[in-house]
């Protein structure tokens, strides 16, 4: 896997550092379309084993959605969730999907 490979977007942003997909900016029904189909064309050669959420931003349950199809297409470890984004995980009563978020997660 090519190592420091990005895309910048309006409102968003993903790279690829180490083995891990890094999301920065919004990822809400306004903006996943697009988030999805750039992960996609970035990680056809070979996925990612982690997803780092230290810097997503304004996010609703597309989040959640994304995160849950990145592990379902290899994605091992949620990294440094945001209080936002596990605030919807348990909203959902979706805790069991996700074990490290409990002791992996960023405060804001």
């Amino acid at each position: 896997m090519s190592q420091g490979r990005e895309a910048n977007h309006g409102g968003w942003h993903i790279e690829i550092q180490n083995h891990t997909l890094v999301i920065d900016g919004e990822v809400t029904l306004a903006t996943i379309d697009p988030v999805l189909a750039k992960i996609a064309s970035m990680t056809q050669l070979e996925f990612p084993q982690n997803v780092d959420l230290s810097r997503l931003g304004l996010c609703d349950s597309s989040a959640v959605a994304l995160v849950l199809e990145l592990q379902r297409r290899g994605a091992s470890r949620v990294q440094h969730a945001p209080s936002a984004f596990i605030a919807i995980v348990q909203a959902c009563q979706l805790g069991a999907l996700f074990p490290d978020l409990a002791q992996n997660h960023t405060s804001l």
